[in-house]
């Protein structure tokens, strides 16, 4: 990792239900993950529009991570007998010899077993651990030899059919031989995930040498797509945190083949499925929105069409047409055939998702040998490919710096591809925490009394500020949405949890415990000091509900929740990547009372770790002017120094005392935000969001005042021509000094969507408080 970025290395390929040779998999993986195998400059392949050379900004060591996806990697290593025919085969001259088939099972058990290989999940990383207990026992470490592997088929026993037993569970011989291979391709990484889906594979290696790199496995999940809900079609996501700040998701996947209009639509709802089905059961969004960086690899089958034929006739001539242009070397003019970019083009799929220009030739169907011969009965086509995606405020985080086939892989019918880039992980951000009480000797209490005059904010105490989320004047405009029309609200959900996710009382869980029909729905909770919210049965705060509508509005302000930055205890909440999601929820309980039966209809993602990173509490900033100042005066501040009557300290004083008159620098109270953003779900765009968001720090006084805390929800009454954000920029004052002045001016907050800052001179001068009105 170099200055912060990460460098990976994503691989994919279909092995076409064979066993790569040596020489293929050191032409696809580089040894060891030397960066330098696989970034030469100039690249044989360019990335377009590359304004860098590598050196750069990419070390010259090693990838931190690598990534590689597999499909049709199931096979049966050749057998003795295989290798003689082929050597008979290649003497013969004229015909080639046919194949002697190859005994094994048959009938009903061969049927069974590849039935099972189409539904069957293997995660190789569990099973490894049992494997390794069975090693130990016999007093050997690593792993079994082939000898021990294909010993079960030999009738062994003892220690050995133990071995037999695990591998046969989850290790086929096509498995240990790709691992075997893979491991003697990187033997400096440790492998962290390896799972295996009927035919298709996720392997995650981390470079372990690296200190400063710490990957946790989050979870990996799998989804079929493939008829009657067969493996042979679908995905595998695995996601990741890296320094426990940064989430990152990989997503291998296999997609409906052949050509047509139909088969298109099939391969853009299989994505969807995948990212709707491979996720825990608890999550209400998909990778694409609760990771930071997510990739999508694999054989997505997408395919080339030229518009003049573009309705399936004269199809030879169609793939003639394509040859003809892939000798020419036209790759503007097949990038433009492409059926993925098409699609990212008219979102029928993997929406906000970017892939590079092809800028080499299409990777399939091709002869199983070096170079690129094509097969005459399909249309060349660019069918293994790599895309991301970032979040909100991250889109210029990833930097693409190579995107290339493997030409002389010659053991598929596919040409495998891989992609490298450097990822700026996010920066820790800074904690906000209550002001914790410091142990002060004697001598310190006695000069901060004679010198308390001097700066008496640097000795006074700091408010406990919380960050609250008022949410206002929201709009919703869905797409389809099916015959019948939705009860949507809207409901705000974070990660981490801790952030807004409020944990139900004892009581509370009493009354669940007795009156179980009540566990699946609504209550008001009240936080700490913001009185009672609304939340859902998981704990998230969220909006009424509205009735069979597909264009809600919510005027005036619709709810609000306390944003967690430290525990009870006092620790800091790590915000660093924290995210927050309005979620347009589906209500489908008849009394329109949210329940955990509720669907998504669509999300959008708000970073809020920029905003704490950009919008400090207030008291925070007096603490840190008031803490330089103190080190200012902390000669005068020594009892010793009371007695030093020279020139030098008597200018020093001076100057700190005219510094010290000054007024305090601190920032508005209110930070506002209005969003204009669409809403996703499973990759695909479901309508879109509008709506005001306002950030506010209150002190325990404020908070309470303003929302109260017991009964119905008491807050402020604002006069009809003020606005939320003036309101609160009011109501802040009663715990700001009077020296306070005002800061203009918001740090940029994103490009993609639309985010401004209103600002309004005329401030309300007068507050009232009612108990019987609502938030508005």
């Amino acid at each position: 990792m170099k200055n912060g970025q990460l460098q990976i290395l994503v691989c994919s390929a279909n092995l076409g239900n064979a066993q790569p040779d040596e020489e293929s998999m050191a032409l696809w993986l580089p040894e060891d993950g030397q960066c330098n195998q696989v970034l030469q400059y100039p690249a044989k392949y360019p990335v377009r529009d590359q304004f860098s050379t590598f050196e750069d900004f990419v070390d010259e060591d090693k990838f931190d991570l690598i990534v590689v996806g597999m499909q049709e990697a199931t096979f049966d290593p050749p057998t003795e007998e295989d290798l003689n025919d082929k050597d008979a085969a290649s003497t013969e001259s004229g015909t080639q010899s046919k194949r002697k088939p190859r005994k094994g099972k048959k009938g009903i058990a061969k049927a069974v077993n590849d039935l099972s290989s189409y539904t069957a999940s293997r995660d190789h990383i569990k099973s490894s651990m049992v494997r390794r207990s069975v090693v130990d026992r016999m007093g050997e470490t690593g792993r079994p030899n082939l000898a021990d592997v294909q010993g079960k088929e030999s009738g062994q026993t003892g220690e050995s059919a133990m071995i037999a037993a695990v591998v046969d569970s989850n290790w086929d011989l096509g498995t240990f031989v790709l691992h075997e291979m893979m491991t003697k391709r990187l033997p400096s990484y440790e492998r962290i995930v390896s799972y295996q889906r009927g035919q298709m594979r996720l392997e995650i290696f981390v470079y372990h040498q690296k200190r400063d790199i710490e990957v946790d496995v989050m979870y990996t999940k799998a989804q079929n797509t493939g008829r009657a809900g067969l493996a042979n079609k679908g995905g595998i996501i695995a996601e990741l945190i890296v320094n426990k700040r940064t989430r990152l998701s990989f997503l291998t996947a296999h997609l409906e083949a052949h050509e047509g209009a139909a088969k298109y639509q099939m391969r853009c709802s299989s994505l969807s499925d995948i990212l709707g089905g491979a996720k825990p059961s608890s999550t209400l969004h998909d990778a694409s929105l609760t990771s930071h960086h997510c990739f999508v690899m694999g054989d997505l089958n997408f395919r080339t069409e030229l518009p003049a034929y573009a309705h399936g006739h004269h199809e030879a001539e169609h793939r003639q047409k394509l040859r003809a242009l892939v000798e020419e070397r036209d790759w503007n003019t097949l990038n433009q055939a492409d059926e993925l970019q098409k699609a990212l083009r008219v979102k029928d799929c993997l929406v906000g998702f970017k892939t590079l220009f092809c800028n080499f030739p299409p990777t399939f169907k091709v002869e199983r040998s070096p170079g690129y011969s094509y097969i005459e009965k399909r249309r060349p086509s660019y069918t293994d490919r790599i895309l991301w995606k970032s979040n909100h405020l991250l889109e210029n985080s990833v930097r693409p710096l190579l995107y290339e086939p493997v030409d002389d892989f010659k053991s598929s019918d596919h040409k495998p591809i891989r992609a490298a880039f450097a990822i700026k992980l996010n920066e820790a951000a800074a904690t906000a925490r209550p002001k914790m009480a410091r142990r002060r000797s004697a001598m310190q209490m006695a000069g901060d009394f004679l010198h308390m005059n001097h700066n008496p904010l640097a000795h006074s105490s700091i408010h406990r500020e919380r960050l609250y989320l008022f949410v206002s004047d929201v709009t919703v405009n869905m797409g389809a949405v099916g015959n019948s029309l939705p009860n949507p609200y809207i409901s705000m959900v974070s990660i981490p949890e801790e952030a807004i996710k409020s944990s139900t009382s004892r009581l509370e869980r009493l009354k669940r415990k007795i009156f179980p029909c009540f566990s699946n729905y609504s209550s008001i909770m009240s936080d700490e000091w913001g009185g009672p919210v609304e939340r859902t049965p998981q704990g998230w705060p969220h909006s009424p509900v509205q009735k069979q509508t597909a264009q809600p509005l919510w005027e005036g302000e619709v709810f609000h929740t306390e944003v967690k930055t430290f525990y009870n205890d006092g620790r800091p909440l790590d915000m660093t990547g924290a995210l927050v999601f309005f979620t347009v929820m589906d209500c489908k309980n008849s009394k329109l009372v949210p329940s955990a039966s509720d669907n998504v209809l669509g999300s959008f993602s708000y970073n809020l770790g920029v905003l704490l990173k950009d919008f400090r509490p207030p008291g925070e900033l007096r603490q840190n002017q008031a803490n330089a100042s103190e080190r200012r005066t902390s000669r005068r501040g020594s009892i010793m120094n009371l007695f030093r009557r020279d020139e030098s300290s008597q200018q020093f004083t001076a100057d700190s005392r005219k510094t010290d008159n000054q007024p305090l620098h601190e920032q508005d109270p209110v930070k506002t935000i209005t969003v204009d953003a669409p809403i996703f779900k499973n990759g695909l765009e479901n309508g879109r969001i509008r709506l005001t968001l306002d950030a506010w720090w209150l002190t325990e006084s404020t908070a309470k005042a303003i929302l109260g805390t017991s009964g119905s929800a008491s807050t402020i009454q604002r006069p009809s021509n003020s606005s939320p954000a003036e309101s609160a920029r009011m109501s802040g004052r009663m715990d700001a000094p009077q020296t306070k002045r005002r800061m203009g001016g918001d740090s940029n907050l994103g490009a993609s969507h639309t985010f401004s800052t209103r600002r309004d001179p005329n401030m309300v001068k007068s507050t009232k408080f009612s108990k019987s009105t609502s938030l508005r």
